[in-house]
């Protein structure tokens, strides 16, 4: 059965903005949940300003942490720790290769940075 993120998410939420959301897909809505202990996102309408005051602020350390457990969880809730694989584009792509490295158990890893191609 699907699971859904109001019975799966058991987590303290303080100190955290949370909620529920849905974003449309091809005529979708696809339902979501969200939870920012850095800040709101939502506020930045430009990228470059959403990473150097937002993003660049969270620390390596803690964000390899976040993935030790999101790991963990994926292990005790029937994931095969043998198959673990992380994929990030960009600041995500940056992520994927620092966790890759630290992560005995990621097994691959797809990181993708914004290139400018030059004619």
């Amino acid at each position: 059965m699907p699971i859904m993120a109001q019975t799966a998410i058991k987590a303290s939420a303080d100190g955290l903005k949370t909620g529920e959301i849905t974003f449309e897909v091809n005529g979708f809505k696809v339902p979501a949940y969200f939870a920012a202990r850095q800040g709101d996102a939502r506020k930045y309408t430009e990228t470059a300003k959403l990473m150097s005051e937002l993003v660049s602020k969270v620390p390596d350390a803690q964000v390899m942490s976040d993935l030790d457990g999101a790991v963990k969880w994926a292990g005790a809730n029937g994931g095969d720790l043998k198959k673990i694989a992380i994929t990030g584009f960009c600041w995500g792509g940056r992520i994927t290769w620092l966790y890759a490295e630290q992560s005995k158990n990621v097994k691959a890893g797809v990181g993708a940075t914004l290139a400018k191609i030059v004619p």
